[in-house]
This record gives structure tokens, C-alpha cells and sequence, in this order.
């Protein structure tokens, strides 16, 4: 990952950069610290391009992701005239640019973007995990027939992955959005809207993780007593994140009752409330006639709180 970040470090510990002259308006001679310094009351998606403490032949990018959050990507030099000229091709992982103009307009500039998007978000939360935690169980005490979610700030200090936590039973669970110059990506669906996004998260995140689709089937060719699906040669391991690689309701073959099942078609989410649908506040709720209960049959949607 070319990104990352740091906390605050002791003077003595600060690493040197050899200073540069490079003819660029957001370039500047500084340190990490003094660049997210020099951001803090900057808007979101500022950013500057300094030396990097990596040496001759790196640059670094720092921005602001969101209020004391910052991100800072390395930028790898290639075909250099000399130690201290700039690269004429300029590399962040495995794309390519000519300069650091095009560099910001198709890079950085799309990712920022959808930062913004995801942060102006209603569903963006941008408290500490813990307090989220707290808020969805509070919620879902108030009404067991919904399933809260919430969008909040990356947890790793090297990614610009946002969490996305829910809450279907009694455990909380946590997943990814990545966000990338193309756009968002949750699981292997791709897009630049937020919205759809979550319409698809709604009508898949019950459904088994890929890297859990991916263990059990090569279990299976293994020759594995595990399945992928089904309990007709038991159960596989538990994957990551407590998701489960088979229906809920055919553990070990015993059927269990009150739960919706992950083979039948399940019910688009809708993208609006329709009209005919009683509105509570700002509450999807269970019952409604657009809304069958959760624990009803095995083809309804499941339902979810949207504020």
C-alpha cells in the first residue's frame, strides 16, 4: 500500500529529507509533521507534495483525509536525469504518470472525491469504533426487527478503507469500503455512488464473504469432509468477521427455525420509500407492506434502519 501515516514523533526521531527544487505550487521543502501541520485548517482532500525521507528518487503526497486524519503516498521516481531532478514518470503502486499535474487530476483528485462523498454521507459516523459499537446496539435494543449500520473512518493508519459496521443479531460485524481513483468497492462490487453501494451491501452482506466462497470450495477440492454450502459433509470453519460460508439454517443438517434463507431469490432494496409505505419517524420498519418480517419466509428482503 503507497499509503500511510504516522502519529506524532520526538524531534530527535523525525527522519531527514533532502531538500528539493521542484517548480510545482504544491510542492514544498517540509517533513510529514510540518506538512499535516500546515493542513489542519485546510478543507478536506488538501494536500501538498514534499521530499520524501525514503530518499533522492521518492516524493510523498500528504492530504487530508478528515479533521486530524491524514494520508501520505509515496511516490516512486523513475527516469531521472540526475539525483536531483524530478522523475519524468512517476509511480504509485502500479500507475503510471508523467508529472505531478496529471498525477493530482487522475489520481488524487478522483479519490478525494469520493472521500467527500463517503464523509458528506448520512450514514457516515465519524466517532471512535467504540461509540459506533454502542450507538447500533442501542438501536437495534430499541427494535430487534431492524439490522443498523453505519459508515465510519478507516481504522488502519496506513489505508483509506472505511469501515462499514452492522449489526444483524448480537454481534457486530465489520467490513470494508476501499476507496480507489476508480471509485468505492465493497466485496467485488465496484461504484462511484454511495447509495448504490449500500443497496448492494443491504441485499449481500448475509452472503458468505468471497475469501470464505474461496476456502470452502477449495476445501471441498481437497477432498475435505467441509462443504461450501450446505451441510450435507458438515459445516465448514468459521471464516473472518463471523461471516459463515453456509446458510445459517442448515447447520450440521439440523434445520433452524426463524431464519431467513440464503438460496432463495432475495427482494430488491428499494431505493426510495414508497409512498404507500407507513412512515415512522425515519424508520424502515418490518411490517410495513413493502418490508415482510425478518424472521418470515426465507425469500423476504431483510430489514434495515435508515435514518
Amino acid at each position: 500500500d503507497p499509503t500511510t501515516t504516522t502519529r506524532p514523533q520526538p524531534e530527535q526521531n523525525v527522519k531527514k529529507y533532502v531538500k528539493r527544487v521542484i517548480a510545482h505550487p504544491l510542492f514544498f521543502n517540509m517533513s510529514r509533521g510540518q506538512a499535516e501541520a500546515s493542513l489542519a485548517d485546510k478543507p478536506i482532500g488538501d494536500l501538498v507534495f514534499r521530499p520524501s525521507s525514503k530518499g533522492h528518487d521518492h516524493l510523498a503526497c500528504t492530504w487530508k483525509l478528515f479533521d486530524n486524519v491524514y494520508r501520505h503516498v509515496d511516490i516512486v521516481e523513475k527516469d531521472k536525469s540526475s539525483a536531483m531532478s524530478l522523475g519524468t514518470t512517476l509511480v504509485i503502486a502500479n500507475e503510471r504518470f508523467e508529472d505531478l499535474d496529471e498525477l493530482y487530476t487522475r489520481y488524487m483528485t478522483p479519490i478525494v472525491e469520493h472521500v467527500k462523498a463517503l464523509v458528506k454521507h448520512r450514514k457516515f459516523d465519524s466517532k471512535p469504533a467504540k461509540e459506533i459499537h454502542a450507538r447500533l446496539v442501542a438501536e437495534k435494543q430499541q427494535n430487534a426487527q431492524v439490522i443498523p449500520y453505519a459508515i465510519g473512518l478507516p481504522t488502519d493508519e496506513a489505508s483509506t478503507s472505511f469501515s462499514l459496521y452492522y449489526l444483524p443479531n448480537q454481534r457486530i460485524r465489520t467490513e470494508r469500503i476501499n476507496v480507489t481513483p476508480k471509485g468505492l468497492k465493497y466485496r467485488e462490487f465496484r461504484t462511484t455512488s454511495p447509495d448504490k453501494l449500500l443497496i448492494y451491501f443491504k441485499q449481500h452482506c448475509q452472503e458468505p464473504l468471497p475469501s470464505a466462497l474461496h476456502h470452502a470450495h477449495q476445501q471441498q477440492r481437497n477432498g475435505s469432509q467441509s462443504s461450501s454450502w450446505g451441510a450435507q459433509h458438515g459445516p465448514p470453519a468459521r471464516p473472518a468477521h463471523g461471516a459463515l460460508p453456509y446458510p445459517p439454517h442448515s447447520r450440521g443438517g439440523a434445520p433452524m427455525p426463524h431464519t431467513p434463507s440464503w438460496g432463495a431469490p432475495r427482494a430488491p432494496y428499494p431505493s426510495a420509500l414508497p409512498s404507500h409505505a407507513p412512515h415512522h419517524g425515519s424508520t424502515w420498519h418490518a411490517d410495513s407492506p413493502s418490508r415482510q418480517h425478518y424472521h418470515h419466509t426465507p425469500s423476504a428482503a431483510q430489514p434495515w434502519l435508515a435514518r
